[in-house]
C-alpha cells in the first residue's frame, strides 16, 4: 500500500508532552492512542501520491509562515457519534503575527488557507473547496466498539479539559509509516522534512 503525504503543522514538543500526559492520565480501554510524534495540525493532504510528487511541492513553496500559537476546544468525536474513527480536538482560535486570539476559521482562510491552496496545486492534486477545519487528532476508536464501549469514550473525552495553549515553531512534510513493519503499534507518520516557522520580531 502507497503510503499518504501532507503537510502539517508541528506543535512544540515539550507543550505537547504535557498535553499528551494530561489526556492519557486515564484512558478508556481499547482506545487506540496516537504517539505524541504523530500529532499534528495537517496544513495540505496529498494523499497517496508519489513521493517526487510531494517532495516536488514541498520544496517549490516558500514556507515563510510566522511561528504561531493554537487554542484548543474541547475534545470530541469526529464524524457522527455512532460511526466515528477519531478523537481530538477543533483549533478554536489562532495567535498570528499582530492578529491575537483570530477565530481558527479566519486565521486558516487567511494566513494559513493560502499556503494550503499553493501546495495542493504544485502536487497535481484538486483544490479544495471547503474552508479549512483545523483540529489535532489524537487517538482512534477500534472497530466494533459496542455502544457501552463507544458513550464510556464520549463520556471520557467530555470530561479532559485542556487549558494550556500550542505554540507552533516547525511544518513539516509527513508521509504514513510502513504499519505491516511496524505492526498495529508505533507511529503512523513519520516527518520526511522539516522546516522551522519565522519568529515574529519588534
Amino acid at each position: 500500500m502507497r503510503p499518504n503525504w501532507f503537510v502539517g503543522l508541528v506543535p512544540h514538543p515539550e507543550t505537547l508532552k504535557r498535553l499528551y500526559e494530561t489526556i492519557y492520565s486515564s484512558p478508556p480501554r481499547g482506545l487506540r492512542a496516537y504517539d505524541v510524534e504523530d500529532l499534528h495540525v495537517t496544513l495540505a493532504f496529498f494523499g497517496a501520491c508519489d513521493p517526487d510528487v510531494a517532495l516536488q511541492a514541498w520544496t517549490q513553496n516558500d514556507m515563510s509562515l510566522q511561528a504561531t500559537t493554537l487554542k484548543l476546544g474541547g475534545a470530541q468525536l469526529f464524524g457522527r457519534a455512532s460511526r466515528a474513527t477519531a478523537l481530538g480536538f477543533n483549533v478554536e482560535a489562532v495567535k498570528y503575527g499582530d492578529a491575537a486570539n483570530v477565530h481558527a476559521d479566519t486565521a486558516f482562510r487567511q494566513f494559513i488557507g493560502p499556503y494550503r491552496d499553493a501546495l495542493l496545486e504544485a502536487a497535481n492534486r484538486p483544490a479544495d473547496p471547503r474552508i479549512p477545519r483545523p483540529h489535532l487528532t489524537i487517538a482512534r476508536l477500534p472497530r466494533g466498539l459496542t455502544p457501552l464501549q463507544r458513550r464510556t469514550v464520549i463520556r471520557w473525552a467530555e470530561e479532559i479539559r485542556v487549558t494550556e495553549h500550542l505554540p507552533v515553531e516547525a511544518v513539516a512534510l509527513y508521509r504514513s509509516a510502513d504499519r505491516e513493519a511496524g505492526g498495529a503499534g508505533g507511529q503512523r507518520y513519520a516527518i520526511v522534512e522539516e522546516c522551522k516557522l519565522t519568529q515574529q520580531t519588534d
